[in-house]
């Protein structure tokens, strides 16, 4: 009553071989970093902007925000890689401290990117007068710094503002 035939054997043996392996991976597995700390004034503007646009604070690119002043007043400026919670879709919300917060993507289309910006591996901001220059056409107008974003290996973009509104230069596929 107490053996087993081979075939229950072999099960329990497979059976276990499959709860230590999930064990294992589940020992291993690492959760997200958390969302580096936002500046006091940027922080009572993002709740609102969370709350009102069901957004989500992103970390899977490091750094998760960028700081540069992108509209031109001579203050600093986020831009912070976001999600919008109930399609699950990417983007970037810009918070000023002088102005309304912006949200590009995250289920609105927006220039060549799309609705879903989940498409970006790299970023990194450009200073006012780099982002000025001829790279990709004629010169801009733009307000502050730009931040391009890119697909690796692929395409990339500059996403500036001109009088107060996003814009998106493509740079290459």
């Amino acid at each position: 009553m107490g053996k087993f035939s081979t075939g229950a054997a072999m099960a329990v043996k497979t059976l276990l071989a499959l709860l230590l392996a999930f064990a294992a991976d589940a020992a291993t597995a690492q959760p997200a970093p958390a969302p580096a700390p936002l500046p006091t004034w940027a922080e009572a503007a993002w709740q609102s902007l969370s709350t009102q646009q069901g957004l989500a604070r992103r970390t899977r690119l490091d750094p998760s925000m960028q700081t540069a002043d992108f509209d031109g007043d001579g203050r600093a400026d986020l831009a912070v890689l976001v999600v919008h919670v109930a399609s699950r879709k990417e983007g970037i919300a810009f918070l000023f401290p002088s102005r309304p917060a912006r949200v590009i993507g995250a289920g609105s289309p927006f220039g060549n990117g799309g609705d879903d910006f989940a498409w970006i591996d790299a970023w990194h901001v450009e200073p006012r007068a780099k982002a000025r220059g001829v790279r990709g056409g004629r010169p801009l107008h733009i307000d502050g710094a730009g931040l391009v974003v890119e697909k690796e290996s692929s395409a990339s973009a500059l996403i500036y503002l001109d009088s107060g509104r996003p814009r998106w230069r493509q740079y290459g596929d």
